[in-house]
């Protein structure tokens, strides 16, 4: 079998027993006193040299009391642990008869040994118990440094004594039949739990309270047991604290002004009330012990999360029910803590029944007072010129488009609101009212984010104390923005509506005009023609004749078209008569049926359509009047020798954009918002040279609108104008040449 040790040659030293002198000694021992920097010559003695010898390790066994068998020689051996992973063996051997030997032997061990011995010393070092072992006959073979702060006892002073030092009197025997029993019993070890408490007696006599875990086992045939040793004096001590804190949180619970119940967090079992929880329930304290919490709850008992001392939930308003069926609101808290040695909750319940119906009563009054300072945009305010603090209404905080904060805004805030141009004003009207103590009114603007801008007006009264100085100005505040913009809308409608009536004057005056010459016209020369006024008619005369009178009656039936087309349009019974049909087979017979008057005005057309132009989805009809309004207007303001544009694409989008475009006198942009509408005309020299109604371009922007397209001016006076025509894209039918020269066709 490999040895796990390197044993050097032992040291020996023998002493006189008479006078303890060292007699003699081996080269061994010359060297060890040599390491332990001790000298034969300065009266050595075996105390001294065990006593050096164990300093450097750790005691951690002995074995006392073995004899020869004539019983006059006795042996002492113990174990050291050093702390450079060595092993010390101590062997004390004597008689009465001779001299006393000590035998000193060092055992080197191997890297796994050390290893093991310093893990073990490292574990007895760290345990957070005391731990100790004894032998058959109940003598302490191990005793760490825990047992030495726990005793008081030093390992070097304590191995080797009979376990009873460490014991009071009055426990000895007991514990020495525990022990007799547990040797005989199977089991190996007891629990902690599973022993009585116990106590201990230190080197200076007084005891403590203790608890302990013991186990045995068998070395050598021979029995070992080792304790493992708690000291429960701080534990007892804080448990008689607790008893006392408890006994005066029974007290102050007892005394307070409102309900206090603990009970367990498992079954809610009440283990305590205090008379204000008992007033509060209406029932004796005694009929409440035992109870269940949750049978006073209307909503679910109450509960920490977790359930342990020093948790608590945040306080809730909730409601409980009485001994009499009565429910009452309470702001109820619960808290985990300890009582009586077990985990318990407290909830403290304070009866706000009345405030709270006190509360509700005046949020009541407060909403509706908000309700009606938000239907009337009517706001309060309250400024402490004292303190310069404004106390605003929530409809006052809606009018300045502020949210209410932390601090209260001043008369700098409201200065910062203020339209620049009535800052002046306001500032003055307020110092007229602080330095007169009087009461004013301030119609303003203020300025808001973005530069928009409210109207508002203030009302403004002056309270004092009783010295008579101004202590704050309170007063309103109105939004009047919606009013002042009524205000504007009335007038502006009593001005549309005036331009309207003008616009029916002139209509009837345009349309008394426009009736009345070609009914005069066809009057004319009827009775000429069938009175032979001028005497007998030739063939010539009466054909010019005829054809007068015919253009006349086909003028006198295009205007009543036109008023008839608009009034369909605005009652809404315009219906589309929709097919596919070729834009430009109507551009081109437009363009012939203007080509006269053009002519006439020796003004030059020129079309310029794209290739392939697709076709359309809509009523032919309406967008062969759109061109006719569009080009008869162009020719009829376009002054001699000027020029008229006709030009059709797709665009990139899809739609389909017609512009007609002239070189004539010029629209100003602010005019032409008033064309688009009925009976409009722009007033010029030579606009008074045509007959017209004005009824144009409003029908031709109205049969735009039915299709979803649009029609746009752009034109600068003497610069021409452009009239643009778009159709959307889903109305345009993109076909191949063919089919789109069959629909021309």
């Amino acid at each position: 079998m490999r040895s796990n040790s390197t044993v050097a040659s032992p040291a020996v030293f023998t002493f006189d027993q008479s006078n303890g002198k060292l007699t003699s000694l081996n080269a061994a021992a010359q060297e060890l006193l040599a390491e332990l920097e001790l000298s034969a010559e300065s009266g050595l003695s075996l105390a001294l040299i065990e006593r050096r010898a164990t300093a450097r390790g750790q005691l951690v066994a002995t074995a006392p009391g073995l004899a020869v068998a004539d019983g006059a020689t006795r042996e002492l051996r113990r174990t050291c642990l050093l702390e450079d992973g060595r092993t010390l063996h101590l062997t004390r051997i004597w008689s009465t008869l001779s001299s006393t030997v000590l035998l000193v032997e060092i055992v080197e061990e191997d890297k796994e040994a050390e290893f093991l011995r310093r893990q073990m010393s490292e574990l007895l070092a760290a345990a957070g118990d005391a731990i100790l072992s004894v032998d058959a006959d109940q003598n302490i073979i191990l005793f760490n440094r825990q047992a030495e702060t726990m005793f008081g006892y030093e390992a070097s002073e304590i191995v080797g004594q009979p376990l009873d030092v460490l014991l009071p009197k009055s426990i000895r025997g007991r514990h020495r039949r525990y022990v007799a029993s547990f040797r005989s019993e199977c089991q190996e070890s007891r629990p902690m739990s599973g022993r009585p408490e116990i106590k201990g007696r230190r080197k200076d006599g007084s005891e403590f309270p203790a608890e302990a875990a013991i186990s045995k086992i068998e070395l050598d045939g021979s029995p070992i047991f080792t304790a493992v040793i708690r000291d429960l004096t701080v534990l007892r001590e804080a448990e008689e604290q607790i008893r006392k804190h408890e006994a005066q949180l029974r007290a102050i619970i007892e005394e307070l002004p409102f309900g206090v119940a603990v009970c367990r967090p498992v079954d809610g079992h009440v283990l305590f009330v205090n008379t204000g929880f008992a007033e509060l329930i209406g029932e004796p304290v005694e009929n409440l012990l035992g109870a269940s919490l949750a049978r006073f709850y209307d909503d679910p008992a109450p509960e920490p999360a977790p359930n342990a001392a020093g948790s608590s939930s945040a306080a809730q308003e909730i409601l409980i029910r009485t001994a009499s069926g009565e429910r009452r609101w309470v702001v109820n808290s619960v808290v985990g803590m300890t009582f009586g040695g077990e985990d318990a909750l407290l909830c403290a319940c304070y009866d706000v029944t009345d405030r709270r119906q006190a509360l509700e009563a005046l949020h009541k009054s407060r909403r509706s007072l908000a309700k009606a300072q938000q239907i009337a945009q009517l706001g309060s305010w309250n400024w402490d010129v004292q303190l310069d603090r404004l106390d605003w209404s929530d409809e006052a905080y809606r009018i300045f488009e502020m949210e209410r904060g932390p601090r209260a805004p001043t008369y700098d805030t409201f200065r910062a609101h203020v339209h620049p141009d009535d800052l002046d004003a306001t500032h003055k009207a307020f110092q007229r009212s602080v330095m007169e103590l009087e009461a004013i009114s301030i119609d303003l603007r203020l300025l808001l984010a973005g530069g928009r801008m409210k109207y508002v007006h203030i009302e403004v009264e002056v309270e004092c104390d009783e010295s008579g100085r101004v202590r704050s100005l309170v007063g309103t505040i109105q939004d009047t923005t919606e009013m002042r913009r009524a205000e504007q809308e009335l007038r502006r409608a009593k001005e549309e509506a005036d331009t309207a009536n003008r616009a029916k004057s002139m209509f009837l005056a345009n349309m008394s005009h426009e009736l009345r010459t070609p009914l005069n016209a066809i009057l004319g020369y009827s009775e000429i023609m069938a009175n032979d006024i001028l005497g007998p008619l030739d063939n010539e005369r009466r054909k010019e004749y005829a054809h007068n009178i015919h253009c006349s009656g086909r003028h006198l039936l295009e205007v009543v078209n036109d008023i008839l087309d608009l009034s369909r349009i605005e009652a809404g019974r315009v219906k589309l008569n929709e097919a596919a049909f070729s834009p430009v087979s109507v551009i081109d017979e437009c363009l012939g049926m203007v080509a006269e008057n053009a002519a006439a005005a020796s003004l030059m057309i020129e079309r310029r359509i794209g290739p392939n132009l697709p076709l359309l989805y809509g009523d032919e009809r309406l967008f062969k009047q759109v061109m006719l309004n569009l080009l008869s207007n162009a020719i009829k303001f376009t002054p001699e020798k000027g020029y008229v544009e006709v030009s059709a694409a797709q665009e990139k989008d899809g739609t389909l954009r017609v512009i007609v475009m002239d070189n004539g006198i010029g629209i100003a942009p602010g005019d032409i918002p008033k064309l688009l509408k009925p009976f409009a005309q722009i007033e010029s020299h030579l606009s008074r040279r045509f007959q017209g109604t004005g009824l144009g371009l409003a029908l031709s922007s109205e049969f735009l609108r039915l299709h979803g397209g649009t029609l746009t001016l752009e034109s600068q006076p003497g610069q021409g104008t452009s009239v643009i025509v778009d159709f959307p894209a889903e109305r345009v039918i993109d076909t191949e040449p063919e089919q789109r020269a069959a629909a021309a066709s």
